[in-house]
């Protein structure tokens, strides 16, 4: 499946678009027995699952699952459910910003007799909810994933009133959805060719750099370094990219590649080649110029391919989708005390992300650090306490 709104590592930001809360656990120690919590979460139904029913399942035909069960969630991470009071506001935003784009896109259209019909057709059946992230063993930061297009689970959601993190759960989503799109009606097989050569199941190399990762992967013309990962990560990340960014955002995105780091390995070469120190900044000032052009070329034709394709196969012009985005992140941003009071957070991570952050991933976080599970039946929940 990772702001400025110029979300620069959206991405990082939306790691993945596959990153969330318990960590990977494979030391015995940090399996917990969920079975006594079981029935503390069994309530009946309250005013969360009335407004869910009424604003979401009846005019989308969409479940969102919000309580833990743990036959919906992944057994290889300790899975924390939201904080209720975060169900309704993170929906709120989600429906005003991601599904209504989609129908304002649709108004007037040819391919569907009714706007909602495109999402009612296509956005996967159920929409799980989870409150913490989950780290996997290279080190990535799940922040959601798509499961065959009938599920989407959203993770770390009770971090949804920082405007950072908001950025990237709506980066996660339209990422998510676009693998939705590209799966039912297939894009061209001249995407793939643009930038053959720099995918790499390694793309989150070097794990303790992020920036350093996300220039030398625009240097190779990818919008972030997950979009190195294959050819569908690639696409979707373009398209998300296009629409979370603003204008202003996009064009730095742009103007942000310089070939320096492409322009270093070449100098360094020219260097063991034996070659003088006038000759080795030609070459690298040569490479830079080399590199940035490439680079920014291929980005700009992988936009393009994707703006044929969206008109092509859904009736959807890319610039006029990515300014309906932008205006409605716009007025969601602006007002997010509509949605809900907002909640005090310097960087939107929690204790066990700033430890994971820190020491780097060891496959699990270690049981010092996640000290206990409890149950606090007041907000219908299961909290991770860290120290």
């Amino acid at each position: 499946m990772k702001y400025i709104i110029s979300y620069r590592s959206l991405l990082a930001a939306a790691v993945s678009i596959v990153l969330a809360t318990g960590c990977s656990k494979p030391e015995s120690e940090l399996d917990v027995d969920f079975i006594k919590y079981k029935e503390a979460l069994k309530t009946e139904a309250n005013e969360t699952d009335t407004w869910l029913s009424e604003n979401i399942t009846a005019p989308y035909n969409i479940q969102v699952i919000w309580r833990y069960a743990d036959v919906e969630t992944d057994y290889g991470y300790n899975i924390i459910p939201p904080l209720r009071e975060n169900v309704v506001p993170f929906m709120k935003v989600l429906d005003e910003v991601f599904v209504k784009s989609y129908i304002d896109i649709y108004d007037n259209s040819r391919m569907f007799a009714n706007s909602g019909d495109f999402i009612r057709t296509y956005i996967p059946k159920q929409i799980q909810l989870l409150g913490e992230w989950a780290y996997g063993d290279n080190g990535v930061r799940k922040l959601g994933q798509a499961e065959g297009g009938r599920k989407i689970i959203l993770y770390g959601i009770n971090y949804w009133q920082d405007t950072e993190q908001l950025g990237r759960f709506l980066h996660t989503m339209f990422h998510e959805f676009s693998h939705i799109l590209h799966q039912n009606k297939l894009y061209p097989e001249t995407f793939e060719k643009v930038t053959p050569e720099g995918y790499t199941a390694q793309w989150f190399n070097p794990q303790d750099n992020e920036p350093l990762r996300f220039k030398q992967s625009r240097e190779q013309g990818f919008v972030s370094d997950y979009a190195r990962m294959n050819k569908d990560e690639d696409f979707v990340e373009t398209l998300t990219y296009y629409l979370v960014l603003s204008d202003d955002g996009w064009k730095e995105m742009l103007a942000g590649i310089d070939g320096s780091e492409k322009a270093k390995e070449a100098a360094e070469t020219a260097k063991n080649e034996g070659k003088s120190a006038e000759e080795q900044k030609q070459i690298a000032d040569a490479t830079a110029v080399a590199t940035v052009n490439s680079a920014r070329t291929a980005i700009q034709k992988k936009q393009a391919i994707i703006n044929d394709y969206l008109k092509s196969a859904w009736d959807i012009d890319f610039r006029t989708l990515h300014n309906i985005v932008q205006k409605r992140m716009n007025v969601v941003f602006s007002n997010l005390d509509a949605y809900a009071r907002p909640r005090a957070t310097s960087s939107g991570l929690t204790a066990v992300d700033k430890y994971v952050l820190q020491y780097g991933m060891t496959g699990a976080v270690p049981s010092s650090v996640v000290s206990k599970f409890t149950c606090d039946g007041a907000h219908e929940h299961l909290r991770v306490d860290a120290h």
